[in-house]
C-alpha cells in the first residue's frame, strides 16, 4: 500500500500497527487472540513518535494489534473500523474518517427499501444501535472509543467522494422521541428458559448469565417474566 501511494507521487511511509496498538487481556484465550480489544487511552508518546516518522502520509494495517505477551492478535470482524477508531482515540484525532463502498448510514437498507434516505447527522448512541441491529456500514465496536474521547466519525463513499456522507458526533444525540432508522438482522439465536422455580429466587438471573459469560457469549436482547427468561444473540457473539 505504501509503495503504491509512493508511485502516485505521495511521500508515504509504512508503520506497523502492532507497534502502536496494544490489546487488553481477554476473558478467554480465544477472544484475546481472535476478538481482541485495544487500549484507547490517549498516548502522547505515540503521537510524538508518528509525527517524527519521515513521510507526509503514514499507512498502517487494520485488523491486528500486539498482545501484552508480544504476539499478534486479531480485532475480529470489522477490525479495520475498530483499528481506525483506536488510532484516533490514542492520537486524540480531530476527526476519524471511514471510507467505504456506500455513502453512509441510511434510514433503512437501500437494497431492500428503495425510498431509504441517507442520514447526514447522527449521535453516537443512535449510530451504535443502528449498526448493532443490522446496518453493515460500520462495526459497532468502532464507536465507543470515539465517543469516549468526543471524536467525530465521518463515513464517506470511496466511489463517490463528492457525496456528503454521514457525520456521527455528540451533537447528533437527541432526547426527543423519533424513529431515525429501521434495521433488521438475520441468523439470530433465541434461548428461552422457563421454570416456576425462578420466581422470587435471589441470584437466579446471575447464575443464568454466568453460563453465557463462561462461554464468552455476548447477549443482545433480554426478555423476562416471573417464570421465563429469553435472550437473543448472534452466532459471532
Amino acid at each position: 500500500g505504501a509503495a503504491f501511494l509512493r508511485s502516485q507521487g505521495l511521500d508515504a511511509a509504512w508503520v506497523d500497527a502492532r507497534d502502536c496498538l496494544t490489546t487488553e487481556p481477554g476473558d478467554t484465550p480465544e477472544r484475546a487472540a481472535l476478538l481482541a480489544t485495544c487500549h484507547n487511552r490517549r498516548d502522547p508518546d505515540l503521537d510524538r513518535r508518528l509525527r517524527q516518522t519521515p513521510g507526509d502520509v503514514l499507512i498502517t494495517q487494520g485488523f491486528i494489534a500486539r498482545s501484552p505477551d508480544g504476539h499478534t492478535a486479531l480485532l475480529g470482524r470489522g477490525g479495520s473500523d475498530t483499528s481506525a477508531a483506536f488510532f484516533a482515540a490514542r492520537l486524540a484525532a480531530v476527526r476519524c474518517e471511514i471510507w467505504t463502498d456506500v455513502p453512509g448510514l441510511f434510514t433503512a437498507n437501500p437494497k431492500a427499501i428503495g425510498q431509504a434516505r441517507l442520514i447526514r447527522h447522527l449521535g453516537y448512541r443512535a449510530a451504535l444501535e443502528i449498526c448493532a441491529t443490522g446496518a453493515q456500514v460500520l462495526h459497532p465496536r468502532c464507536i465507543p472509543p470515539l465517543e469516549a474521547h468526543g471524536i467525530p466519525l465521518l463515513v464517506r463513499c470511496t466511489p463517490r467522494p463528492e457525496l456528503e456522507g454521514t457525520l456521527i458526533d455528540a451533537s447528533g444525540d437527541t432526547d426527543s422521541p423519533q424513529v431515525q432508522a429501521i434495521s433488521s438482522r438475520q441468523g439470530l439465536t433465541l434461548v428461552s428458559m422457563e421454570t416456576v422455580g425462578m420466581w422470587q429466587q435471589v441470584g437466579f438471573l446471575a447464575q443464568v448469565f454466568q453460563v453465557f459469560a463462561t462461554h464468552a457469549v455476548s447477549i443482545d436482547l433480554i426478555s423476562t417474566s416471573e417464570a421465563n427468561v429469553t435472550v437473543s444473540f448472534a452466532p459471532e457473539g
